[in-house]
């Protein structure tokens, strides 16, 4: 006599370390890493909004923006990580692991957000013309009390990178007496706002105090391909190209003029003072 059929259960086996990665003594290993992927890729997009738009090509050395950013991935990027792994008890129950892990998380995306915040305010804003060089002044610099007394037109600051313009230059005597006043106070003419103009009013200056390309070039053989490129994107010969130092804030550069009308083409990052 045939027995009846018994339904057989069959136990579904995880696969090996599955159970592990997930849980338990995996947790230590996972959580940080996924903090460390998040962490990365909120890093990288915020990376696209100030090399693109506040601190353009060599911007970035010469205003200090990449000093300040490394110094906020660094933080952002490692700490946070690193205090999950802290909490990533695998005996301490879930909802407590995940209550941790978003009170780090939100003290993290504050402090993103302030770091953020200084470096729209190192961001630079205007790239002022002065006799023989060019300065570039970041938002922190420009006295929002002054920025009104700014010729029309030249009293909203940058979001997109510096605005090129240029400082009035001293034409009579207690106008020259005044701006060495200033300058051992620490103000040079381009840092005040009423002595802003549109850079097209001195620009003829500009050329004509700015050095051939093939100095820096001779100076600073590495430069070579860049001017090059900078050249052939302006449809004009290297030797048509000038420069003019630029001092900034974090270290100087070089600001390259093309023809017609000595327009700003781009910047190196090599001293164009010598």
């Amino acid at each position: 006599m045939n027995s009846p059929s018994m339904p057989v259960m069959i136990e579904a086996i995880p696969a090996p370390g599955l159970v592990g990665w997930w849980s338990g003594a995996g947790r230590r290993v996972k959580a940080p890493l996924l903090h460390a992927l998040a962490s990365l890729a909120v890093a990288i997009t915020v990376s696209l909004i100030i090399f693109v738009l506040w601190f353009p090509g060599a911007l970035a050395t010469v205003a200090g923006g990449a000093a300040l950013f490394l110094i906020l991935t660094s933080v952002d990027v490692i700490s946070g990580p690193m205090l999950t792994a802290v909490v990533a008890n695998p005996a301490k129950p879930s909802r407590e692991f995940r209550r941790d892990v978003l009170v780090i998380a939100i003290v993290q995306l504050v402090a993103l957000a302030y770091g953020v915040y200084v470096l729209s305010l190192a961001r630079p804003v205007v790239m002022v013309f002065e006799v023989d060089r060019m300065r570039v002044l970041s938002a922190a610099e420009v006295d929002p009390t002054e920025l009104g007394k700014a010729p029309e037109g030249l009293r909203q600051l940058s979001w997109t990178g510096p605005r090129v313009i240029a400082a009035a230059t001293p034409k009579t005597r207690e106008e020259m007496l005044k701006a060495i006043d200033l300058a051992i106070g620490g103000l040079d003419i381009g840092d005040i706002p009423k002595n802003w103009r549109p850079y097209e009013s001195q620009a003829t200056s500009a050329w004509n105090r700015a050095k051939p390309a093939p100095e820096l070039e001779a100076r600073y053989p590495v430069v070579r391909d860049e001017l090059a490129r900078v050249a052939a994107r302006n449809n004009v010969p290297v030797d048509d190209l000038r420069f003019l130092p630029l001092v900034g804030r974090q270290s100087g550069g070089s600001v390259i003029l093309a023809p017609p009308g000595a327009r700003v083409v781009d910047v190196l990052s090599v001293d164009g003072f010598f």
